[in-house]
């Protein structure tokens, strides 16, 4: 899943920063899902980078919102709809908060698979992610 990921082509987006109360349109730079997502160092990234840092602070507090042009959300209602379809074999589409928690933990899961096999409780860790991405489908359905 991870290798299938690619960065939105000039996508915008809007930081709020709550201490100065205002709103910064700052252009995505595109990086790859190792710098950004898992912050893993790399041949090309050192592992250290207060851009990537800033930036995932400001998202895990919910002060980022993308700004999508009318054809990438109809880019993205199109990939709601093929996910929904592929998974549940009849027509409806996947809301997207549901798809941002899906894609999640389904890279978390990819990731402890791939780095985390020798630890205790492995299994018990893989069933757990396994269990969520099943209660988010169930969800997904229920709507």
């Amino acid at each position: 899943m991870a290798d299938n990921l690619e960065p939105i082509p000039g996508l915008s987006y809007v930081v709020f920063s709550p201490k100065e109360n205002r709103y910064y349109l700052k252009e995505s730079r595109e990086w790859d899902l190792n710098r950004l997502y898992f912050y893993r160092r790399t041949l090309d990234f050192s592992g250290d980078d207060t851009a990537v840092e800033q930036l995932q602070r400001y998202v895990y507090d919910g002060n980022v919102w993308l700004l999508f042009t009318p054809a990438m959300i109809d880019d993205m209602k199109a990939m709601l709809a093929r996910v929904y379809n592929g998974h549940y074999k009849n027509e409806g589409t996947l809301d997207y908060r549901t798809y941002i928690a899906l894609l999640e933990n389904s890279l978390k899961l990819e990731d402890y698979k791939e780095y985390g096999s020798s630890l205790t409780g492995f299994r018990t860790i893989c069933n757990m992610y396994n269990e969520t991405i099943k209660g988010l489908w169930l969800s997904a359905h229920i709507k």
